[in-house]
């Protein structure tokens, strides 16, 4: 786990690194600018993020629910935070890769299709 408490350093550190599987664990608030503002910052190279993030925050009001949809967030924690409740979320977050994972090992024709697959679609398929 690597942890920030500038957002502008969390955002030089994820653009500096490769593209791979992160699980994001962000407060709304964070300084002067929120955990939303940083995924806006990172999506384009961690594309995955939103639904890789598990955001936390003191008061769950409507404005951050609509927030987190809006974001494509399925993972919001209120705080006080119970141990077991971020545990959950990152199980989850975690299974979905794994799963993946199962699906590319036992199915030969899902992972040939994996194999030709870049960032903007298919190799050699013109969108």
């Amino acid at each position: 786990m690597i942890t920030f408490s500038k957002i502008d350093e969390a955002v030089t550190y994820c653009l500096s690194q490769e593209t791979s599987i992160a699980i994001f664990v962000l407060d709304v608030f964070l300084g002067d600018q929120s955990g939303f503002a940083f995924l806006d910052t990172i999506k384009e190279k961690f594309t995955s993020a939103p639904e890789d993030t598990i955001i936390m925050t003191g008061n769950a009001s409507e404005d951050v629910v609509n927030m987190c949809v809006a974001s494509d967030i399925t993972h919001l924690l209120e705080k006080p935070i119970k141990p077991y409740e971020l545990q959950l979320a990152i199980r989850a977050i975690v299974a979905k890769y794994m799963r993946f994972a199962r699906k590319v090992l036992h199915d030969a024709d899902f992972a040939a299709l994996v194999a030709k697959f870049e960032p903007m679609g298919l190799a050699g398929i013109q969108a």
